[in-house]
């Protein structure tokens, strides 16, 4: 979802495409700033409908952002070359087997990963 508001030069804030002068007390409400208000306040009925707080908005966008996983070795192979084992969730840290666990999420917190090179 694209944001619902913008800033001017001055700093002012407004809903996206409805000039902060055209709220003013006294202003006809035209047919834009009618349609603009009216898609702005849907938007946050739908918002406050999820039940969740800012806070918890934010953190769910954060762990749906895929990180890099962590790799940890134990070991060298005869070339001297670390063996890596293990592979460490950027969010929580837990450890998984290289070898076993591959998933898209962490099991346990649900961070995205990003397994690309």
């Amino acid at each position: 979802m694209g944001r619902l508001t913008e800033q001017d030069e001055q700093g002012n804030w407004c809903v996206k495409g409805l000039p902060w002068k055209d709220t003013y007390v006294g202003q006809v409400i035209t047919e834009n700033t009618q349609e603009k208000i009216y898609g702005a306040l849907c938007k946050l009925k739908d918002y406050e409908d999820s039940g969740l707080d800012p806070e918890e908005a934010y953190r769910l966008k954060e762990r749906d952002t895929a990180k890099k996983p962590d790799y940890e070795g134990d070991g060298y192979d005869n070339e001297g070359n670390i063996i890596y084992d293990t592979w460490v969730c950027p969010n929580c840290e837990e450890h998984y087997e290289v070898d076993y666990d591959n998933y898209d999420f962490c099991p346990k917190c649900g961070q995205r990963l990003d397994w690309s090179e």
